[in-house]
């Protein structure tokens, strides 16, 4: 009876992941005819953005007029709005100036290549983190089939979006961490500060490494940190970090409707770098699933940038009590970065900021960390995994209807916390047991 539930095991396994190699070939042909069609508006600000820095211009608040260079050029941005599309910190524009001098044709092509590669290498560091087949196999399973093959991730590459970068650089601090060679620790927390440094909300991954007192791993995201802050700000210089924050305020209280958000009037999109998609985007729908926009649109509330922070501390701190309250005395790396994952999944929706869909590609950390840590496949199936399947149904396709995003965020997001909560749980009463006995 043993053998043959492991024989049907091992052949579920080996049929999806045929299915999913399946899935990425066509994923990827169809990202790449979509590539090919539609102009990537969320690298143009990018690459614009970049390259306005390299000419000592500010990239936030430029404005692009009939003497500028059409290299210089957003179609997307709005000539009323008081700031450029530009909403990413100075370290990103730094990364993006590598690149930033060939035609924005190479440019979009590099990038699709280059998300593909970073998704597949955070797959693979994640899988490889496992010496069980099973895991192995059930991590590239989750990667390329509900990550590769979601409407997320078509609008992720569509847009040519940054997330999955975030996501390759805190699998690579994982994967690091969890090295037995001198120092890992450290290294990985180094990773994981300049992964912070990048995207601010990444730095909630060191509470419980408060908690649980991880001085070494505190130290290097510390050290990370500073080390990506003062990069870029002997590079760029103050001038544009005080530039990057006063535009994310001035972007809040757009978000709040303190200020307009513009006329719609827009320069035109014609030959533009030899171009004329620059300003297309794929009719793909996408929701934006964050607790300000939530609250505008079933209850006509628009909630202040400032109580979205006050409710975001206040939900960290709720958390904290949490970890603090079940805190066991050891812990293993797969499990901190876990509670680190969860913790910065849930804050997003905090933030005074867009939620599109395409941040949903840092899902594969969690869910992954989730396979790698259960004792066994059987244990999967626990009542939570309804949520899991309920996420995965309406995640999971080449297209996508508006109402179905919200859903699968809810979804998902519920299912990594009360997974995360119940492993935590469970170490905490095992630690009680071991000393009672």
């Amino acid at each position: 009876m043993k053998e043959d539930r492991s024989r049907m095991l091992k052949s579920f396994l080996n049929t999806g992941f045929v299915l999913a190699v399946i899935v990425f070939v066509l994923g990827f042909m169809l990202d790449a005819r979509i590539t090919a069609k539609y102009g990537g508006i969320d690298l143009r600000n990018r690459v614009v953005g970049a390259r306005c820095m390299m000419e000592g211009i500010d990239p936030y608040y430029f404005k692009w007029s009939q003497d500028k260079s059409d290299l210089l050029l957003d179609p997307s941005d709005d000539r009323d709005w008081p700031i450029s599309r530009v909403s990413v910190p100075p370290g990103i524009l730094i990364l993006h100036t590598v690149i930033a001098e060939q035609p924005y044709r190479n440019q979009r092509q590099m990038w699709f290549i280059f998300q593909w590669a970073l998704l597949l290498l955070s797959i693979f560091m994640l899988a490889r983190s496992t010496d069980s087949e099973v895991k192995f196999k059930s991590i590239w399973m989750v990667g390329l089939i509900f990550i590769g093959g979601s409407y997320f991730w078509r609008l992720h590459v569509e847009r040519g979006q940054i997330y999955i970068l975030y996501t390759f650089l805190v699998a690579v601090a994982y994967w690091i961490a969890r090295r037995s060679f001198k120092n890992s620790s450290i290294v990985g927390g180094f990773v994981l500060g300049l992964t912070a440094s990048l995207r601010p909300p990444v730095i909630f991954m060191g509470i419980p490494m408060v908690i649980y007192k991880k001085w070494k791993m505190l130290i290097g995201v510390v050290a990370g940190v500073l080390c990506g802050l003062g990069g870029s700000l002997m590079i760029g210089g103050l001038s544009l970090w005080e530039s990057y924050i006063t535009a994310i305020r001035v972007l809040g209280k757009i978000h709040s409707g303190i200020l307009p958000t513009g006329s719609g009037s827009y320069f035109s999109s014609e030959n533009i770098e030899g171009m004329d998609n620059l300003a297309m985007s794929a009719p793909i729908p996408f929701y934006n699933s964050s607790i300000q926009d939530l609250f505008i649109r079933f209850f006509g509330i628009r909630l202040p940038s400032g109580v979205l922070l006050i409710s975001l501390v206040l939900v960290l701190l709720f958390i904290s009590v949490l970890l603090f309250k079940f805190r066991a005395k050891s812990i293993s790396t797969t499990v901190l970065f876990l509670i680190g994952a969860a913790i910065v999944l849930v804050s997003e929706f905090f933030i005074p900021a867009w939620c599109f869909s395409y941040n949903n590609v840092m899902w594969l950390i969690p869910l992954s960390l989730i396979i790698i840590h259960t004792d066994s496949f059987a244990s999967l199936a626990s009542p939570p995994l309804i949520l899991l399947l309920i996420g995965f149904f309406f995640s999971v396709s080449f297209v996508a209807y508006t109402p179905q995003n919200i859903i699968s965020d809810g979804a998902i997001t519920a299912y990594v916390a009360i997974v995360t909560f119940s492993i935590l749980r469970k170490n905490h009463q095992q630690e009680i047991a071991a000393m009672c006995s």
